[in-house]
């Protein structure tokens, strides 16, 4: 079985690498993966790779905990997806729900999750592929930019109390407590970050994003399914992205490219590999929907131009004569006649 992480989370880990002197094209060589790839924001690569390179420059900097401290946001950078589904919540609470479902897309092996308990609730390491090779340094990274991420939305009045580790990561115990400055807990159950519940409730620090790109990045979230295959549905997201959009608008290139977690480039190439094009998906959207829409009596001409981005009724009209050889008001009149 081939598990697979985002490339995103590879080119974080080569980022860091780099503060430390040691390079990212020596790092790719040595784990067979191509720089050109590390670039592609919508590519996925190999789980070994990603704690290949981990335990390298651990090996290299003999810091054996080189991979314990604050990511910051660069992985949630503003042309990333995850950034704009978390920082859309108003709550610490909420932003760690969408974290959660959001989080498929970058790992097919691990997700943090949110659990109460008490007076307490902890983010978790929960497991797509139980039982997969996890090292230590990878759980070190996973802790620190969780930790990180939610003290960038929630800010210094978020307050960590303590970690539990399970059997297998105890021997981090000191190295956690001379980080975090909290109590570590060892031969837990899970391992986890543990807060004060009442921090759930913590606002969001930043100016909420914008709500119509927040619904279509949710619409990409609930449609979306972890996989172990690393093999991304991205025709679909693409379909319900644009589905969302046309509400807003008629879409382009850039921004669609940018919701789906790649550049315009990457999605004209993988659009070339089914001999199609983004206008030819927009094209194909739109007809579905229109005649969808269609078939509910309370909405206008108008409307239903409106919602799948178009200007006016006439727009829609002259569009729907070459999708289906009739105009709106003859398709509605002869799905009366039909009893559709």
């Amino acid at each position: 079985m081939q598990l697979s992480v985002s490339s995103l989370m590879i080119s974080k880990a080569l980022s860091i690498a780099a503060e430390h002197d040691v390079y990212a094209a020596e790092l790719c060589n040595l784990t067979g993966i191509s720089m050109s790839l590390v670039r592609d924001p919508d590519e996925r690569l190999p789980y070994s790779a990603y704690l290949g390179i981990l335990a390298e420059v651990v090996r290299r900097t003999g810091n054996e905990y080189f991979w314990l401290q604050e990511s910051g946001a660069e992985l949630y950078a503003h042309d990333n997806p995850m950034w704009y589904v978390i920082f859309g919540a108003s709550t610490l609470q909420q932003a760690l729900t969408r974290a959660e479902r959001f989080y498929t897309f970058y790992s097919d092996v691990h997700y943090p999750s949110c659990h109460i308990n008490g007076d307490f609730f902890s983010i978790r390491r929960s497991l797509h592929a139980p039982g997969y090779p996890f090292t230590g340094h990878a759980l070190d990274w996973a802790f620190a930019s969780w930790f990180s991420i939610a003290r960038i939305f929630a800010g210094t009045s978020l307050k960590l109390c303590a970690i539990n580790l399970d059997g297998v990561y105890k021997y981090r115990r000191p190295s956690y407590e001379n980080f975090f400055k909290v109590p570590v807990y060892v031969d837990a159950k899970h391992n986890e970050l543990v807060f004060h519940r009442r921090d759930l409730d913590l606002p969001n620090r930043h100016q909420h994003i914008d709500p119509h790109l927040e619904n279509i990045l949710l619409g990409l979230v609930s449609s979306h399914k972890p996989t172990v295959t690393g093999v991304s549905e991205w025709k679909k997201d693409l379909r319900i992205v644009l589905q969302c959009y046309l509400l807003y608008g008629a879409p382009d290139l850039k921004t669609i490219a940018m919701l789906l977690g790649m550049s315009p480039r990457t999605l004209q190439r993988k659009l070339a590999g089914i001999g199609s094009s983004f206008y030819e998906q927009v094209h194909e959207v739109r007809s579905t929907l229109a005649s969808t829409y269609l078939k509910q009596d309370d909405l206008s001409v108008a409307e239903v131009a409106r919602r799948i981005g178009f200007e006016d009724g006439r727009s829609l009209s002259v569009a729907f004569q070459k999708w289906y050889g009739m105009s709106p008001t003859e398709y509605r009149d002869q799905l009366k006649k039909t009893g559709a």
